[in-house]
């Protein structure tokens, strides 16, 4: 420090000393805080220990209050859960198996001589009980405990169907005929996709078959053994849809029992268009009081359908 002197008296005078610094870095706060923790110590201490008390009090009378709540109350209601969930997974069990399909109804096996030598025509009428499932089946006839050919054929909702086999070789008339399903996968009819399956029906299958006549001829030879049926009529697609194929199916009728039975198939069934169709098939009959032409087409199958391509035109040139 630089020394002052004062001109007037010309007398000497000392600066003031620098402050005091704790060579440790200890500050007044430091120290008052220091001294401060030491006059509380016990206080909080005490506190401290409060404190934790009071946590350990909250959280036993917490555990208790739920212990003997779920005692007095939980539990009762867990029971209730219980008898709930297990009248539920009944129910639900029910449920399960109310809307399986039901199994398909069959009928008595018939079978008819079909008019050539050693040859017969198994007939076996199903009925599918269930409103929303249609099934597919591979079935067989059995007779002599042997089965015969194999078919695949499908059945609707709610529908009663004729399952055939024709012109099996046999050596002898077969008694004892049973009809055998194979396999059968059923599927439900979504209630999104079709809401209606009668309208959806329609819709698909709507072919008219008009003008039917039936007449009874021989083969033309020597002896005329053998004679065949005739059968002519006219169906007309309806529907919006052009099919590959369809396939009729002609009944012939004695007092309501079927005594003769054939098919055909109508390639390239256009939508608008109407088509004559003539079948003959040999037969053993003489006469017949009824002729029923029912189609068969499977609507489910995507591949049935043609692309519509311009105006169908019928064979005969008429719609």
């Amino acid at each position: 420090m630089e020394q002052v002197t004062e001109k007037n008296t010309g007398k000497k005078s000392k600066a003031l000393p620098p402050a005091y610094k704790d060579p440790m870095g200890i500050t007044d706060k430091k120290l008052n805080f220091g001294l401060w923790y030491i006059l509380h110590l016990k206080r909080l201490r005490k506190a401290l220990i409060g404190f934790l008390i009071a946590v350990a009090v909250f959280s036993w009378g917490y555990f208790f209050y739920g212990f003997l709540s779920y005692i007095f109350i939980g539990m009762s209601e867990d029971q209730v859960l219980v008898d709930n969930l297990v009248k539920t997974g009944a129910m639900d069990h029910e449920y399960f198996e109310s809307q399986q399909p039901k199994p398909l109804e069959t009928g008595k096996v018939q079978v008819l001589a079909n008019g050539t030598a050693k040859t017969y025509d198994f007939l076996a009428e199903i009925k599918n009980p269930n409103p929303r499932h249609w099934a597919e089946i591979t079935y067989a006839f059995r007779t002599s405990g042997a089965d015969l050919t194999e078919k695949n054929d499908f059945i609707f909702p709610g529908e009663e169907k004729m399952f055939m086999a024709l012109s099996e070789e046999l050596e002898s008339f077969p008694f004892n005929s049973e009809f055998i399903i194979k396999n059968i996968s059923w599927h439900p009819v979504k209630t999104k996709e079709i809401p209606d399956w009668q309208i959806f029906k329609g819709e698909h299958i709507n072919f008219p078959v008009e003008n039917i006549k039936f007449s009874l001829g021989k083969d033309g030879s020597p002896d005329d053994k053998i004679r065949f049926v005739n059968v002519q009529f006219a169906a007309t697609n309806k529907t919006a849809y052009n099919y590959w194929s369809v396939d009729f199916l002609a009944l012939l009728y004695q007092g309501g029992r079927v005594v003769s039975v054939s098919s055909y198939t109508k390639d390239n069934f256009m939508s608008g268009a109407g088509y004559d169709i003539a079948m003959s098939w040999p037969t053993s009959i003489s006469s017949a009081s009824e002729v029923k032409i029912i189609p068969s087409l499977n609507i489910m199958r995507d591949d049935i359908y043609m692309d519509f391509e311009g105006q169908p035109v019928s064979e005969q040139g008429w719609q």
